[in-house]
């Protein structure tokens, strides 16, 4: 026989049973609410630690706003940004001591006169090409070129050049910084030329020197010679000339006023370094000195007579 459960039982079973289902709700609903506070932290640090390594990206338009602000509380465009030098040679802060290569004859012809006081006058030409500066004198006849040299100012890279009877020349760095004296001689007179001084970052001078009376007298051509070879004997460690610049050959200085060496082997009557000599004459000595050839002309000039020359020419001795 089947028993059916008093109704007290039934009462309490009901009562008990959404306790225990409410109890269960709540501990997973603890559980889910621990886990979801716990990620929200993680967010956060890690939201904190984004923020502080990349700043927020500002819009292109906020990024325009903020520099045209700090133009307005800054510099003016001008002031901030220096003008561009369209003349580098005339830059005040170009700093002295960069060397380029030397110009070319070509580059220098191109290049147009600058003011040298008293140049002109004097068949003289002034040139300029990035830092080098050249001037040249030219002329013929009594106005012929004897002799140049640099008494302030040469260095290393200076370049000195006399080709008797025809031109003298200097080409040398000029720059700020840089005191350059040269004397240049003729026959009848001789010049000196100062160059300007370029005060550190201020614009080249103008004009950038003047070509003035010397207290030197003019060089004959004997004495351009003897003055030349002294010079080159000092260069190759010889000892020093006399002063009046004698024992000089114009034929040697003609033909070896390039090559210092030759010049004093040259003059000094070496066997082989003889002078090429002008039309009319010819070698006539041992140490090849030229003389005037008489082979078919025995007219010879005052002193001199019509001889058999020790080379096998006829020559005025």
């Amino acid at each position: 026989m089947r028993m059916r459960p008093s109704l007290p039982l039934l009462l309490v079973a009901l009562v008990a049973a959404p306790a225990a289902c409410s109890k269960d709700e709540k501990k997973a609903e603890s559980k889910t609410e621990a886990k979801e506070d716990k990620s929200a932290k993680k967010g956060a640090k890690d939201e904190d630690e984004d923020g502080a390594k990349k700043p927020k990206k500002k819009s292109k338009k906020a990024a325009d706003d903020d520099g045209d602000q700090a133009d307005d509380k800054g510099a003016k465009p001008d002031e901030a940004k220096p003008a561009k030098k369209d003349d580098a040679e005339d830059d005040p802060s170009a700093v002295p001591g960069a060397r380029s290569k030397a110009p070319t004859k070509a580059e220098l012809d191109a290049a147009p006169d600058l003011a040298v006081d008293g140049a002109k006058e004097l068949g003289c030409e002034t040139r300029m090409v990035r830092e080098w500066f050249q001037i040249a004198c030219r002329g013929s006849g009594a106005k012929a070129p004897t002799f140049v040299e640099v008494t302030k100012g040469k260095t290393k890279d200076t370049l000195v050049a006399t080709i008797p009877g025809s031109s003298m020349s200097v080409k040398t760095p000029y720059e700020p910084g840089v005191e350059l004296e040269a004397t240049f001689y003729w026959g009848d007179q001789s010049k000196k030329l100062v160059m300007a001084k370029w005060p550190l970052k201020k614009k080249r001078p103008d004009p950038i020197g003047a070509l003035s009376d010397s207290p030197e007298k003019g060089l004959s051509p004997e004495k351009a010679a003897g003055k030349a070879f002294c010079a080159c004997k000092v260069a190759t460690g010889g000892l020093k000339c006399d002063a009046d610049f004698d024992g000089g050959s114009v034929d040697c200085f003609r033909t070896y006023w390039a090559d210092c060496s030759k010049l004093v082997q040259c003059t000094n009557g070496e066997p082989g370094i003889w002078p090429t000599c002008l039309p009319g004459f010819v070698n006539a000595t041992v140490g090849g000195a030229c003389a005037k050839d008489c082979a078919k002309d025995p007219k010879c000039p005052k002193g001199t007579s019509c001889q058999d020359a020790p080379t096998g020419k006829k020559a005025c001795l």
